[in-house]
């Protein structure tokens, strides 16, 4: 998913896969740090580079407590008795439809200010933004397995 993406709704399509392991791969497409603007143009520039920054910040804290429920209801699961009168509770069979998302990879963007600019759509700028996110992919060890706890925290730093 891309980084302005809300959580929740990628969330929901992972937990509705059946199965045994789910990955979230959210990647950044525009720096978080950028030099300050020096006029008006990179003052536009910069603000259609924020509407696509920065929303999984609060979604990152969301995810952490639902991550939690889903910790309560495993553990419930475990060591509950089966027709103990919690699993009765409106709570705990709305909890029960959630699922863990075991690993996750956050792809932060590296580019260099002449890549970044957001309203250049030319096939030059995209082809060269494809390869820096390819880079930055690899750099960042996007193929090893992370727990999605740790690379979720990123998203909150």
């Amino acid at each position: 998913m891309f980084e302005n993406t809300p959580l929740s709704p990628a969330l929901n399509l992972l937990e509705g896969l059946d199965k045994q392991k789910r990955e979230l791969v959210v990647v950044e497409l525009f720096p978080k740090q950028s030099p300050i603007p020096e006029d008006m143009a990179d003052v536009v520039n910069r603000m259609l580079q924020l509407q696509y920054t920065n929303r999984l910040k609060l979604d990152a804290k969301f995810f952490k407590k639902f991550n939690s429920y889903i910790g309560l209801i495993e553990e419930i699961n475990k060591t509950g008795e089966e027709g103990h009168a919690i699993r009765q509770t409106e709570g705990y069979k709305d909890l029960q439809k959630y699922k863990r998302i075991d690993a996750a990879s956050v792809v932060l963007a590296q580019l260099p200010p002449e890549l970044s600019n957001a309203s250049d759509f030319s096939k030059a700028s995209i082809e060269e933004r494809i390869d820096a996110g390819y880079r930055d992919a690899i750099a960042q060890k996007i193929g090893e397995y992370t727990p999605a706890e740790e690379e979720v925290a990123k998203l909150t730093n």
